[in-house]
């Protein structure tokens, strides 16, 4: 769980520490944060699938390929929709590494 609140961490630094310097527009900020998960969520789903769980068990290449998949799809997505966040991509990959769980109570 500490992996996905890594990349809001310098967002929040460089909020509260410097509120004069010209920050990205919460366009960016938000709109890197959704495309991020939605992309990690995606693939997290697709990863621990029922279909993969026996290739990836024994196989950390596969695990691998789709953490760079994450990044890789997301900072695509993020430059189409011109929502570009760089620690945003960090969260994608959070999700490779952390996995979630749809259930209450789980924050």
């Amino acid at each position: 769980m500490l992996l996905l609140w890594l990349p809001l961490r310098p967002q929040h630094l460089s909020f509260s520490s410097y509120p004069t310097v010209l920050q990205p527009p919460p366009r960016r900020v938000i709109g890197g944060h959704i495309v991020a998960v939605l992309i990690g969520g995606l693939l997290t789903i697709i990863l621990h699938s029922s279909f993969l769980n026996p290739i990836v068990a024994g196989n950390r290449i596969v695990f691998d390929v789709m953490a760079a998949l994450s990044l890789g799809i997301s900072i695509l997505l993020m430059v189409v929709t011109n929502t570009e966040h760089p620690p945003a991509a960090g969260t994608a990959l959070g999700l490779i590494l952390e996995g979630f769980r749809l259930e209450p109570g789980f924050l």
